[in-house]
């Protein structure tokens, strides 16, 4: 029972402990003031009422600058207060507690920067001790960085290359810090490289200066980038307290060649356009060199540049014209010399092999036109030139023509032939069926027509139309149908009378008187009508 007791009692004493320490203690966490003659620190610690029965000092101490160690500045009773700061005496005042206020209040003026550290209230009473902190920051405003560097000092550089950035300035409190950056010439956002997690303390002016250098590797991407360095701190974030460096030249060799062929097929034909465009970096900007077949390209009515050369333009014109077309794209980056090349197959073709495709998925629908092909490529009916069949187009054509033409000679060669067949025909039918009933001699045939044999050479005209010789043979028909006797009547006139005008009865004698020893007469012999004499031709 006794045992019991105690243990009641222990408790009791306990909890009353607890709750006693348990009541509230207040005091500022953090305290920003400015530094200077104007600013003051007021450090304020209250508690509850009930405390002051048990209370016995209350004490502000004040944090070492390197050590986790209190010092007490001024201790507080309830009839007045003691320093134990010397230095804060003379530039702070202070105001203990009572009975009816329960607080106790340091004043510190004319503010300096080794005032800039943590602070501590203590209660001391019989039941034990109760604490609280109180953080005070003096507010500093940064400066612009005092140095920022890039080295080696040279806005012109090498890419791959690596640089150190420096940066040195008053970064102010609380919290002060630098930070290095880089931007882009195309755009306001800031990528931050590094900044610095730590600042020295300069007590004399309470200037906090940050110190930071980082190594830098350049790439191309940075070309025209802008380095820079900011101080900054917890309550300043003015981004124009900001110095920089640039933007950047960084030099590097040409990049890999894409060459870019406009149209994009196959294969080409006579007349195509194209256009071969090299496309590549490089800083300072490359050359271009166009090559066909390892022979340079020269500017001319056939081939143009445009876009500084990048660009080749022309019309193919010949089948000669396929092979390799290279670009040869070279720079100098400090005096050495950087290149690449890259190369492209043109395929020409005879206008003959063009395919083209048609809206059918196979040959069965027979889509071609007659001098066009079907084969399948790819599940998808093409249409292609058939050569053979423009071959055989053409050797019928050229041997239409041929024959026509022959055709036509022969008819014009024979139309003379017939002609002159004909006139010789007509003669002939006029030399056998044209009878005059007698003897004529055959210089008769001629007298009529003495002037014709004047005029040419004593000889008949060869080309005179067969009417004409019916009207010469009617005409001795009629000359020698008149008698020699115009005593003699009409009657009596025969055709031996027109052969022999001396009379019937000569006729005999004349016969009678042919024999070969008269042949020196003949020229005195009448001849038939049909025996051929030279008087006709």
């Amino acid at each position: 029972m006794n045992e019991r007791m105690a243990v009641v009692i222990f408790l009791f004493f306990f909890a009353l402990e607890k709750g006693i320490n348990a009541r509230n203690i207040i005091s500022p966490p953090e305290l920003n003031v400015s530094l200077g003659l104007d600013s003051t620190i007021v450090l304020n610690c209250s508690f509850e009422k009930d405390l002051i029965i048990s209370l016995t000092k209350i004490t502000w101490s004040k944090k070492l600058e390197k050590d986790d160690i209190y010092t007490p500045i001024v201790n507080y009773y309830p009839n007045g207060c003691v320093y134990k700061d010397f230095d804060l005496e003379n530039r702070s005042n202070c105001v203990t507690f009572n009975a009816s206020y329960p607080s106790v209040i340091l004043n510190i003026s004319d503010v300096q920067c080794k005032d800039n550290r943590q602070y501590r209230c203590d209660l001391e009473q019989l039941t034990g001790d109760i604490s609280t902190y109180t953080t005070v920051n003096i507010e500093v405003t940064a400066e612009v960085p005092a140095e920022f560097s890039l080295q080696p000092a040279n806005i012109s550089l090498e890419e791959y290359s690596t640089v150190n950035l420096s940066c040195l300035a008053n970064v102010g409190s609380p919290g002060g810090y630098v930070t290095i950056w880089k931007q882009s010439d195309k755009s306001n956002l800031q990528i931050e490289l590094g900044r610095t997690s730590s600042s020295d303390k300069n007590d004399g002016n309470c200037s906090f200066f940050a110190n930071l250098t980082i190594a830098y590797n350049l790439t191309r991407s940075d070309n025209g980038i802008i380095f820079g360095c900011t101080s900054k701190n917890r309550h300043i974030q003015d981004p124009t307290l900001s110095k920089d460096i640039g933007p950047t030249n960084i030099l590097y060799g040409p990049s890999k060649i894409y060459l870019e062929v406009r149209p994009n097929k196959t294969n080409y034909y006579v007349k195509d356009d194209i256009n071969l465009t090299c496309i590549s970096d490089g800083n300072p900007r490359p050359t271009f060199i166009w090559k066909f077949n390892s022979t340079d390209i020269m500017e001319n009515k056939k081939y143009s540049f445009t876009n500084q050369n990048a660009t080749v333009n022309f019309t193919i014109q010949y089948l000669n014209e396929s092979g390799d077309y290279q670009c040869y794209v070279e720079t100098y980056v400090n005096e050495k010399n950087r290149n690449k090349s890259d190369s492209v197959t043109i395929i020409v073709k005879e206008p003959s092999t063009t395919t083209e495709s048609i809206a059918t998925e196979s040959c069965f629908e027979n889509a071609c036109s007659f001098m066009e092909k079907c084969y399948t490529n790819d599940e998808t009916a093409v249409c292609s030139m058939d050569i053979w069949k423009i071959i055989s187009f053409v050797f019928i054509a050229l041997s239409s023509i041929l024959g026509m033409a022959t055709l036509s000679l022969c008819l014009l060669l024979r139309i003379p032939k017939r002609r002159i067949g004909y006139i010789n025909d007509l003669k002939m039918s006029n030399s056998k069926h044209e009878d005059f009933s007698g003897y004529a001699d055959p210089k008769d045939v001629k007298r009529p027509y003495t002037h014709v044999v004047e005029e040419n050479g004593g000889r008949d005209n060869t080309y005179a139309d067969p009417l004409d010789m019916k009207t010469l043979y009617t005409s001795v028909q009629k000359s020698t149908a008149n008698p020699l006797d115009s005593s003699q009547p009409e009657s009596t006139t025969t055709p031996q009378s027109l052969l022999n005008p001396q009379g019937p009865e000569n006729i005999s004698s004349n016969t009678d008187s042919f024999s070969p020893e008269n042949e020196s007469h003949s020229d005195n012999i009448q001849k038939p009508p049909n025996v051929y004499d030279d008087a006709w031709v």
